[in-house]
């Protein structure tokens, strides 16, 4: 093979890797249930908004349901809920949801719910189908916890307006930023992973080779194999100028003349090398999200906290 067929082949190499990492997959939510799409508004249970105020607001989750192509509402309840746990109201939140947008056994809708607890004060946002991992739960990239930091503050001063307004605008800004680095989540009861393939939503029992694996994980990669493809380039043009190596310094030595009277190894320093063991036996990239099945039998995922 030719130095000039070699290089191209390197070459074509790179070129693999560059579009690797500078390729992007644009994932389109949507509305699978036109007869859904009235639900999407807030409903408080709890009478804490004006008249004018849920007019406003409802108009407004309508809006941010249309800009984002997916199922959106608020509910808000108040002591009357009782709530025994935390957990209880996660099972609340998600069976909400799947009254409201999952009509259909088997079909998982793209949406998100938020519920404020005005009982035990402890929020949850459920999450389903696209709405998993645009609002991602994950470690490396918490997009549900996010959204409750920026939501909370304002439910604890009691403006329940602007907190319905803030949780609009984030689930807005986390859509168009797109889907995070580690898009898939893992359903442990189940053991399920959900993650995108194709443009598409898929559910199964194990991950693509390589998928959840980051950028930073990548340009790993891509210096490594440019680091080898130039180590072959610099041999492929060392052996077509047929370099010669050059003698040793021993070879002017005459071994005769000369004569160690004494030999010794002195050490001026000691150094110390520690290698760290490798305990993560998950996949690269920080791991997935979690996620988990309603009453209904509907994945859902998201999470809670305290105010």
């Amino acid at each position: 093979m030719s130095m000039r067929k070699r290089l191209s082949i390197i070459g074509s190499l790179i070129g693999c890797v560059a579009i690797l990492l500078c390729g992007t997959l644009r994932v389109h939510a949507e509305r699978q249930f036109e007869d859904c799409i009235p639900a999407c508004q807030v409903y408080d249970h709890d009478n804490v908004l004006t008249d004018s105020e849920l007019e406003d607001l409802n108009a407004l989750v309508r809006k941010t349901s249309d800009t984002i192509d997916m199922y959106v509402a608020v509910c808000i309840y108040g002591e009357d809920a009782a709530f025994s746990s935390d957990s209880a109201v996660m099972r609340r939140a998600d069976d909400v949801y799947d009254a409201l947008f999952n009509p259909q056994s088997g079909v998982d809708t793209d949406g998100v719910l938020l519920l404020i607890n005005n009982d035990t004060y402890y929020d949850y946002l459920s999450t389903s189908g696209l709405g998993e991992l645009y609002y991602y739960n994950g470690a490396a990239d918490d997009r549900t916890q996010a959204i409750l930091d920026e939501v909370q503050p304002l439910l604890k001063q009691g403006n329940y307006d602007k907190a319905i307004r803030e949780f609009c605008d984030q689930i807005v800004k986390y859509k168009n930023a797109g889907l995070p680095k580690n898009a898939y989540t893992y359903d442990k009861a189940n053991k399920q992973y959900t993650y995108v393939e194709n443009g598409k939503l898929v559910s199964a029992a194990g991950l693509p080779a390589g998928y959840g694996r980051d950028v930073w994980a990548l340009v790993a990669i891509a210096f490594v194999i440019g680091a080898v493809a130039a180590g072959v380039t610099i041999l492929i043009v060392w052996n077509s100028y047929q370099l010669k190596k050059s003698l040793s310094p021993t070879n002017y030595i005459s071994q005769r003349d000369t004569n160690f009277t004494d030999k010794r190894d002195v050490f001026l320093r000691t150094y110390t090398t520690k290698t760290p063991i490798n305990t993560n036996n998950g996949r690269s990239g920080g791991g997935g999200g979690s996620s988990h099945r309603s009453s209904g039998g509907h994945s859902h995922g998201g999470g809670g906290s305290r105010r």
